[in-house]
């Protein structure tokens, strides 16, 4: 497996693809909520296997902390550690880039996998795009 920080148009492509396959069709996420003109503010990572794109988040640095959103990884994959692969690479940019904390928002059904990387609860759940959510932060420094 292979974790980067896109640099191509291919890769933010291939990024694009799996985010709608995982928020747009599974999720029933609404295309024009899932893509936004913010992604050029952001860091955007991609996880290979076997040269397939398999997995993707982006990330915005802000003040003093890493802001992750769009995580996700293609259903067929999950359980592999993708998700554990491309949180790491984050954590290790987050502390490049003299952050102390990485913050996100967690769809509920995911929220164990955050705890299992570090992460706390910092909120009570909340709807966004129709997905149950909760606020989650780990302190990296």
């Amino acid at each position: 497996m292979k974790v980067k920080i896109v640099k191509t148009s291919k890769d933010l492509m291939n990024a694009f693809i799996i985010r709608n396959d995982v928020f747009v069709k599974e999720q029933k996420v609404d295309f024009n909520d899932e893509f936004d003109l913010d992604e050029l503010n952001q860091t955007v990572f991609i996880a290979y296997i076997d040269k397939k794109a398999v997995g993707t988040a982006r990330v915005k640095l802000l003040d003093d902390y890493a802001k992750v959103g769009r995580f996700c990884v293609l259903k067929e994959y999950r359980r592999n550690k993708v998700g554990q692969a491309i949180m790491e690479k984050i954590i290790a940019f987050s502390k490049k880039h003299k952050c102390k904390k990485v913050k996100l928002g967690a769809q509920i059904d995911a929220v164990k996998f955050y705890e299992s990387l570090g992460f706390i609860v910092t909120s009570e759940m909340y709807i966004e795009a129709n997905i149950k959510h909760k606020d989650m932060e780990k302190v990296i420094i």
